[in-house]
């Protein structure tokens, strides 16, 4: 997976099991970022942590007030 750079365009047209990262990012996540971690179920990322089902849009992507842009 290539890092982020907050165009919003894998979050919109990839997320909805369209992503994936590879197990040394996972692991990294795991030990470092438990706020993504907490995404990754079965090497499956973005899945709620709540419900344990595929989420559509990535977890951080909101759209913006009053704006049709995301952030």
């Amino acid at each position: 997976m290539k890092p982020c750079n907050q165009c919003g365009k894998c979050c919109i047209n990839y997320s909805d099991g369209g992503l994936s990262a590879t197990s040394s990012e996972i692991d990294y996540w795991e030990n470092f970022r438990p706020d993504i971690f907490s995404y990754v179920q079965n090497g499956n990322i973005w899945v709620s942590p709540e419900t344990g089902k595929q989420l559509k849009r990535c977890p951080w992507l909101r759209q913006a007030d009053n704006q049709n842009i995301y952030t």
